[in-house]
């Protein structure tokens, strides 16, 4: 379609007829060239182009590279991009609180972030290396701006890796004494996406062994984490402690952790070496009193691993099987022992259609307005279950293997689980980078970049900004920074 194909067609969307026709017939008698059209008129046309189309544009002479940087049209397309997707992308502001300049790079990140993840070569476009504190856990909030550190006495440090000075930033103070080998920290983060600037929760179980003769100190903590504006800037991130509350002296280690909203679920070993799950309100149990109400349930998993969902679930699961579960229907109480509605609490069970079935090590929720799509990592395979959440079906869901290794191992506690792809790490710490498909058929290939060393530990990926974290194998601060997207390639 021609230009002036397009022209008249804008306009015949927002004139009436008669000015269209006036148009036309002034155009029938004047050449018409872009350059001559009025800024309201030429912004639309502007609208109707791809993002591609645009930075062409912008080349051909300065009026018209003016015109391609215009605020509403680069609102549009990223609005369009958003509204296109099952999972859209996470704003961390508003629109209106972007410039022009900014959107563009948004949108630019986003669709070249598909073309760098799909590179044959598995070669990145960009690398950085920087030092953090000694980590425990990462996480790289969804985005891929913000990069969590959590040490070993349980200290959360922030850093702004598209800064272009990258510095570590304490946003929750130490919470354990000193380092012990049997202090436990377990950690879960809860994206609020109804905000309309980035928040998210922490929920952090602090085991603290390392006092002498005081006794041990045992907490679930909650914060909240804001965004921080200077103007309509973003510049950092602040926390705030929202609920804290002290482990009864019967739990002695807890070994699965889930948060959503008002809700904090655990499944945790007591003294008696017996394993319960409880989930209760931590916005109730606030306090240094212990006899706080929650649910109790027994799923009778070896090594669980536990998701919170929607609508009052539980998803539980084990190399044995997986459930789920209405906690809802289960009375609050203050004792420790399951309640007799525990069992009656199961909506459904479904299980390996193997003969041998390995522990799961690493399991990721990704919600849309209508699921949860859950993706479970065992030292060969990658599964999927989808939970439908509107309408709820009492059947179980079929569980889909969306990679199988080919009886080659990798490192399940080192796999990053995404949406629609994973990166693994080999017995020869190694990292692939896979995109599920038919086991049969799933495309592999190995991240081959000029400075990643081997790798020990889990990386952290973010898909939309096609952004990983590499922590060394050798050196525990230090961390590679890979961008796929083809925006930053130099």
């Amino acid at each position: 379609m021609s230009v002036i194909d397009t022209l008249i067609g804008t306009v015949q969307q927002c004139s009436p007829r008669s000015s269209v026709n006036l148009i036309e017939a002034k155009i029938a008698q004047v050449p018409l060239r872009l350059v001559s059209l009025p800024v309201e008129l030429l912004t639309e046309v502007l609208r109707s182009l791809t993002w591609r189309d645009l930075l062409c544009l912008r080349a051909t002479c300065k009026y018209l590279s003016d015109a391609t940087k215009t605020r509403s049209v680069w609102a549009h397309l990223v609005d369009q991009h958003v509204s296109s997707k099952l999972r859209p992308p996470l704003l961390e502001r508003p629109l209106s609180m972007h410039t022009a300049e900014e959107l563009e790079r948004l949108l630019l990140v986003w669709t070249s972030a598909d073309i760098g993840w799909e590179r044959d070569d598995g070669r990145a476009a960009r690398e950085r290396s920087i030092l953090v504190e000694p980590a425990e856990y990462l996480h790289l909030i969804q985005g891929g701006r913000w990069l969590l550190v959590t040490t070993d006495i349980g200290q959360v440090t922030y850093y702004d890796l598209d800064a272009e000075v990258i510095e570590g930033v304490q946003l929750i103070p130490q919470q354990i004494h000193k380092p012990f080998d049997l202090n436990q920290i377990m950690m879960d983060i809860d994206i609020d996406s109804s905000s309309p600037t980035l928040s998210f929760r922490i929920a952090l179980s602090v085991f603290d062994r390392s006092l002498d003769w005081t006794g041990n100190e045992a907490t679930m903590q909650v914060w909240a984490v804001t965004l921080l504006l200077n103007g309509l800037r973003a510049v950092g991130l602040s926390a705030t402690r929202l609920a804290l509350l002290h482990h009864r002296f019967t739990i002695v280690s807890v070994m699965a952790l889930s948060l959503l909203g008002p809700t904090v679920a655990f499944t945790a070993q007591s003294n008696e070496r017996c394993l319960h799950t409880f989930v209760l309100k931590w916005d109730q149990a606030d306090g240094d009193s212990t006899n706080y109400p929650w649910r109790v349930m027994n799923p009778s998993f070896y090594k669980p691993r536990i998701q919170l969902l929607r609508g009052n679930k539980l998803f539980v699961a084990s190399r044995e099987c997986m459930r789920l579960f209405d906690y809802s229907v289960i009375n609050e109480t203050t004792h420790i022992l399951p309640s007799s509605l525990s069992a009656s609490s199961c909506l459904w069970t479904t299980s390996f259609n193997t003969r041998f079935t390995q522990d799961i090590s690493t399991l990721n929720c990704f919600f849309t307005p209508n699921t949860a799509q859950i993706y479970m990592s065992t030292s060969q395979c990658i599964h999927s279950i989808t939970v439908e959440s509107e309408p709820f079906s009492d059947e179980p869901p079929p569980i889909i293997k969306v990679l199988d290794s080919h009886r080659a191992c990798f490192f399940p506690d080192q796999t990053s689980l995404g949406y629609t792809r994973a990166i693994v790490v080999d017995c020869d710490h190694v990292a692939w980078l896979v995109r599920y498909t038919a086991p049969d058929k799933f495309l592999r290939k190995p991240l081959s970049t000029s400075t990643l060393p081997p790798v020990r530990r889990v990386p952290v990926m973010d898909e939309e900004s096609g952004r990983v974290v590499f922590p060394d194998f050798i050196q525990s601060r230090k961390m590679t920074i890979i961008d796929f997207a083809v925006v930053f390639m130099s």
